[in-house]
């Protein structure tokens, strides 16, 4: 919360910022909105979640963790449709 009152008021006053700080403050709006969309629908916001954190990972290890859960929505949306 502190950091997204920061970006809004360095924004209103024509402040650059670094990148760092703005790539920060959305994956934290990001992650409370999949967090807060967990309430209505559980897997479409866990599936989400993964899919940022896939896109936002540094490293083969990162990538690689964020890879593992997505055979396991590809099986549920499988058995959903049919």
């Amino acid at each position: 919360m502190f950091m997204q009152l920061q970006l809004l008021w360095a924004l209103r006053r024509g402040i650059r910022l670094k990148r760092h700080i703005i790539v920060r403050t959305l994956i934290e709006l990001a992650v409370g909105k999949g967090l807060r969309d967990m309430e209505t629908d559980l897997v479409r916001s866990v599936r989400n979640l993964v899919d940022l954190g896939g896109y936002f990972a540094k490293g083969r290890f990162q990538q690689t963790f964020f890879q593992l859960p997505r055979p396991c929505f590809a099986m549920r949306t499988a058995h959903t449709i049919n």
